[in-house]
């Protein structure tokens, strides 16, 4: 067996996790400007959010701004 199949399955839960945590990262990156979207345009610009995003807005409150 060649040295750098042993190092990887003598570690294969770290590399694992790291890989987990890799593609958690990645998908962090894809959806970050979705939250700042949704602000933008549901409380400065007075449009309303599509379906699911209203009703769980609904759980928190309002949807109008205080100022």
């Amino acid at each position: 067996m060649p040295l750098v199949a042993h190092l990887v399955r003598s570690h294969w839960k770290a590399l694992t996790l790291a890989f987990l945590a890799v593609l958690g990262e990645t998908l962090a990156d894809i959806l970050e400007p979705w939250p700042i979207k949704i602000v933008i345009d549901n409380q400065l610009q007075h449009k309303k959010l599509p379906g699911l995003f209203a009703e769980i807005v609904a759980l928190f409150g309002d949807n109008r701004s205080p100022f």
